[in-house]
């Protein structure tokens, strides 16, 4: 994870639902915006509209 730049938010797909991965990305300074697999027991908040006001695609 050393090779990742730096950034404020990650956003990626639910195929990227791990607690470590969510954790190192917390420990470099990003916030992650990654949601939870339909299969995870304890769910996960992630602030997708947040990010999505601030950054519209398509502009």
């Amino acid at each position: 994870m050393n090779g990742l730049p730096k950034a404020e938010w990650l956003l990626a797909d639910r195929g990227y639902d791990a607690d470590w991965f969510r954790e190192t990305l917390v420990d470099k300074g990003a916030k992650p915006c990654i949601p939870g697999r339909k299969s995870r027991k304890k769910t996960v908040k992630y602030p997708f509209r947040d990010i999505a006001a601030q950054y519209p695609v398509g502009q």
